[in-house]
């Protein structure tokens, strides 16, 4: 199980020439938009081998976020923002919402009779590192969080 990392809070996050982002209008369709944008990139990035993983994995922060308040619009409906990032030893994949409050910790067993509390024990166990960072956009007057997971880069990578 990977460890969860909460980072310290950073102000006005800014995306280098290997970031992308993507906005998705806030409903039950975002989770699988997502997953057709994250197996996008990773196939043009040379990885099919991480579009399960992350596919399942940017599904689990989407739907959590789904839940939170909302910081994005487009066309006057509330959206998700999601971003990949291609750093020198990883690929960090995220998604903003709108609560400041770290995620919970996932527990260690999920009791078998629950039907939810089971997205971030799947993302603690696929992800090589994950956590949360809380952001502040002075411009726009947000507050919230960015939950991310980390998939490992290859030789392979382009």
């Amino acid at each position: 199980m990977s460890a969860h990392i909460t980072e310290t809070p950073v102000a006005n996050m800014e995306f280098g020439d290997d970031g992308v982002r993507a906005l998705f209008v806030k409903d039950t369709t975002a989770p699988g938009e997502a997953r057709t944008w994250v197996a996008a990139y990773f196939l043009a990035h040379g990885r099919a081998d991480a579009i399960s993983d992350a596919r399942i994995l940017v599904s689990e922060l989407v739907t959590n976020a789904l839940r939170e308040a909302t910081l994005f619009e487009v066309n006057g409906r509330a959206a998700i923002q999601a971003t990949i990032t291609r750093g020198p030893l990883a690929y960090r994949v995220g998604v903003y919402d709108g609560n400041p409050d770290p995620p919970p910790q996932p527990p260690e067993t999920p009791a078998l009779d629950t039907e939810a509390g089971r997205g971030l024990v799947l993302v603690a166990a696929i992800a090589a590192r994950w956590g949360s960072t809380p952001f502040t956009d002075s411009a726009r007057g947000h507050r919230g969080k960015y939950v991310w997971f980390e998939l490992p880069r290859t030789a392979s990578d382009e």
